[in-house]
């Protein structure tokens, strides 16, 4: 079992973190770091920056990588595959969970703004391929709790390693337990 977020977390404080005299968020400056290890990894990340093409945010891989892909609602699939003559994939924003492809392990470092980790979502019927923005890992049933009942499936693919879940298997097969920083997961909406 994965560690709970501590109680200052920002996981469960949507319905009394804000009230109507409240007109701004607190601005906390954060720094990520994510291991990517080669070959794929299911990644997002928990942060405003300045500039969301592909090459500023995944400057810091220095090019240790040849491909990205995302979906976004409804079932829209864009990528960037090095040496392609013609790539859709032209920013990488915190909105959408990312896989990537390297070829050697490396670190994605980016310092902006920390998105609140009750930020809403927007999730479509079907598959969705989401963030995670908490800052620490929180169990699959706590984290995904506002949708409980709702998703059939959740997946990632983090160094090789693929973690699932699907409503219609017993407890026992399913192994994804625990939602994790740095991480972006597809999530099927019913």
């Amino acid at each position: 079992e994965c560690p709970l977020p501590a109680p200052t977390g920002f996981v469960n404080f949507a319905s009394t973190m804000f009230d109507a005299d409240w007109t701004c968020d607190p601005v906390t400056v954060s720094e990520i770091n994510c291991e990517l290890c080669p070959g794929w990894n299911m990644f997002s990340y928990n942060l405003y920056l300045t500039d969301y093409s592909r090459e500023s945010v995944l400057t810091s891989l220095e090019l240790n990588y040849d491909a990205v892909r995302s979906g976004m609602c409804p079932a829209i699939l864009v990528s960037w595959f090095e040496g392609r003559p013609i790539n859709d994939l032209v920013s990488v924003s915190p909105w959408y969970g990312y896989d990537i492809h390297t070829i050697a392990w490396d670190t994605l470092n980016l310092v902006g703004t920390l998105i609140p980790a009750n930020t809403p979502i927007a999730l479509c019927e079907g598959w969705n391929y989401v963030p995670y923005y908490p800052t620490e890992p929180d169990s699959r049933l706590h984290a995904l709790a506002s949708i409980a009942g709702n998703y059939t499936n959740v997946f990632n693919l983090w160094c090789n390693d693929f973690d699932s879940y699907n409503s219609s298997r017993p407890d026992g097969v399913n192994d994804l337990f625990c939602l994790y920083p740095c991480r972006g997961y597809w999530i099927k909406m019913t």
